[in-house]
């Protein structure tokens, strides 16, 4: 039966799950089908599993976000040699001549796919790009 709280838990805590089914020895199928009996749709999907099941394999131990920095270092570094940042409207086509290519041909790739996670699409979109 599916628990009632599933809808609140964080992703943390389904991590810790999946470390903890990782180290009793199940495998990423094995850990899918305990997370979908017990937590239903909103279980996370075997692309999730599979990554932190992988990460569990390089040894992370962490089921958090690694922390990223506040600003890029390329912002940053211009900040600091106070170059002047001019404005530039955000979807001007001289600018990112490519994004006609790439977005249409993603599109496709992501199509018909579900997510319930931003990390899912993450994972699934830099699939696409290896």
């Amino acid at each position: 039966a599916c628990l009632m709280f599933s809808d609140t838990m964080k992703k943390e805590q389904y991590r810790a799950v999946i470390l903890f089914l990782f180290l009793d020895g199940e495998t990423c199928e094995e850990i899918k089908t305990k997370l979908d009996a017990v937590y239903g749709n909103s279980s996370p999907s075997m692309t999730t599993i599979r990554y932190w099941f992988n990460e569990f394999k390089r040894s992370r131990s962490s089921v958090f976000d690694e922390k990223r920095p506040s600003r890029p270092a390329d912002v940053q570094s211009i900040v600091e040699l106070r170059y002047e940042l001019l404005p530039h409207p955000p979807h001007s086509p001289d600018l990112a001549p490519c994004n006609f290519f790439l977005f249409p041909n993603l599109k496709k790739w992501l199509d018909g796919k579900k997510f319930t996670a931003n990390e899912e699409v993450i994972v699934e979109t830099e699939a696409y790009f290896t």
